[in-house]
């Protein structure tokens, strides 16, 4: 009977032993959960990516009893470190790049949690598995979002030897898991944030654009003149200008300043502010381009350049003096039906402060066309990528070469937009300029 009794006693100790042992457990999951609560409301109350992974690596070494904790963020295809606590030793983020499709691969799987001794025997990955072990690491979660990689999270060891159990691993891939979430939010808002900075850009930088091109052109006895500027999605830096100087002359200008948006703009205004200045103070077209390169060169950067054309037409005697800085060449319609491209000057404007430019004079007669462009005319793309081109351009101009100004204008931009089944161009402006004498 004692014997009975004692067995009764054994067996209700063992299962008050086992209920205990649940209840820790039971009491631990809550408490993982109320902290995957608390600290999922803090990772997604922030939109820095930075203070998010400070988050996390004080979550996981605070939770988890670990002493170390690397958090790696993946930058346009690069991983760089965001959070290194520690690692006595300089970590680089290119000790992770030769695995990174495998990292992808484990990422996606159920578990998420890469132990770095079970891995170490991978071929591909005994290298980098060794030099992470001596740097005290065990384990590694990638951080993949439908399908993409985001970053890369690595562990140490726990303190006092404590051993990493099942439930650890969880609550380690769950952790991450809501600082996913919490990189995502801010990666969508930076996006947003950049988005609207980026239109806010061009508004004003298409408004300095606007105002730096002529309102109204002048009237020029004994020609006809015209002008067309069609802007792109984007803000490009296309330039026109005519200009009446002293003796019966204009100065007639059209350009391509390289690159978008303010930067562009700004460059364009620099080189309306030259032209404006010199062509008052001297005559030869190839002077006035000299010095305006000089200018551009000083105070630029490597990077920015601007193709160039300019004219000087004596309006009286018909004569026509140009320099073209590397830019489309006009295209001069001879009324007899001879075509010439007006090429001869030099190099583009901005690379070169001591290059040299030539002028070339013309005599012109009544009925000749003379026709300026921007490179958005001759390489607007039609859907099947073929560019509008140079022969077509000249072909169009040929067949209407009898045509005022202005309806050549008009032809031209309706032809392109019908060769590229839009009415609006996304990559560059098109900007068009016209002089017929008459």
């Amino acid at each position: 009977m004692a014997r009975h009794l004692a067995a009764i006693a054994v067996e209700k100790a063992l299962l008050f032993a086992d209920l205990r042992a649940a209840n820790k457990r039971l009491d631990r999951k809550i408490q993982q959960m109320n902290t995957l609560i608390e600290i999922g409301r803090e990772l997604n109350s922030s939109l820095d990516q930075h203070q998010i992974a400070q988050v996390l690596s004080y979550a996981i070494m605070g939770e988890l009893m670990v002493n170390k904790c690397l958090v790696l963020l993946d930058s346009d295809g690069r991983f760089s470190v965001e959070v290194n606590k520690g690692l006595s030793e300089t970590v680089s983020a290119e000790q992770f790049e030769a695995c990174r499709g495998l990292l992808q691969e484990w990422g996606t799987r159920e578990d998420g949690v890469i132990s770095l001794e079970e891995v170490a025997g991978d071929p591909q990955l005994k290298s980098v598995c060794s030099q992470l072990i001596q740097l005290g690491l065990r384990y590694l979660v990638p951080m993949v979002s439908k399908g993409k990689f985001r970053g890369l999270v690595a562990v140490g060891e726990r303190v006092k030897g404590r051993e990493f159990r099942p439930e650890d691993l969880e609550f380690l891939k769950a952790l991450v898991n809501e600082a996913i979430i919490g990189f995502e939010n801010a990666s969508l808002v930076k996006e947003m944030l950049e988005k609207r900075r980026m239109e806010e850009e061009l508004k004003i930088a298409r408004e300095i654009q606007q105002t730096l091109l002529p309102q109204k052109l002048p009237e020029i006895p004994g020609a006809d003149v015209a002008a067309l500027n069609i802007p792109s999605r984007e803000v490009g830096g296309d330039y026109y200008d005519c200009l009446p100087l002293s003796g019966g002359r204009f100065g007639i200008a059209i350009a391509d300043v390289s690159g978008k948006g303010i930067p562009a703009a700004l460059l364009m205004a620099n080189l309306q502010a030259s032209l404006r200045a010199l062509a008052v103070e001297h005559r030869d077209a190839s002077e006035i381009v000299g010095h305006i390169n000089e200018i551009i060169f000083h105070n630029t950067t490597a990077d920015r350049f601007i193709t160039f054309f300019y004219c000087v037409l004596d309006a009286e005697n018909r004569g026509l003096s140009y320099c073209n800085a590397g830019h489309n060449p006009p295209i001069l319609l001879r009324q007899n039906g001879e075509i010439l491209e007006l090429h001869e000057g030099g190099l583009i404007l901005g690379v070169d402060p001591g290059a040299r430019f030539q002028q070339v004079d013309l005599q012109l007669a009544k009925g000749d066309l003379i026709f300026l462009y921007t490179d958005g005319v001759t390489e607007a793309m039609n859907p099947q990528e073929e560019e509008f081109g140079e022969e077509r351009l000249k072909d169009l101009l040929f067949r209407h070469k009898e045509r005022s100004p202005e309806e050549i204008l008009k032809i031209v931009s309706e032809e392109i937009q019908s060769f590229t089944g839009t009415a609006s161009f996304e990559n560059d402006d098109i900007t068009m300029f016209a002089l017929k004498i008459n």
